[in-house]
């Protein structure tokens, strides 16, 4: 990694150069709710259902602490994306 004298005098500092990349550095990383949310879809989608377990494995993934943090309880954005998990539930449950 380059340092930062480095970054200074090539690009008049980091926040330029990330600006040049389009990289918005004052986000830090962190994905907006809606974006949680689609990527929550997307698993669902390759996935047909979503778990705790599931979650925390997917790669480059937000953990299921995250979004409990962000939606109180993992239901509440299960409910957000339209996933009944109740129904999957019930279906693992007859299965047993």
């Amino acid at each position: 990694m380059p340092s930062s004298r480095t970054f200074g005098h090539r690009f008049g500092g980091l926040r330029r150069a990330c600006e040049l990349i389009g990289y918005d550095w004052r986000q830090n990383g962190r994905k907006t709710d809606e974006e949680m949310l689609q990527h929550l879809r997307s698993l669902l989608a390759s996935h047909g259902r979503l778990s705790k377990p599931l979650i925390d494995a997917a790669p480059r993934l937000f953990s299921s602490h995250k979004l409990r943090q962000t939606f109180g309880r993992l239901d509440r954005a299960y409910e957000l994306i339209g996933y009944d998990w109740k129904k999957d539930f019930s279906k693992a449950k007859r299965k047993m």
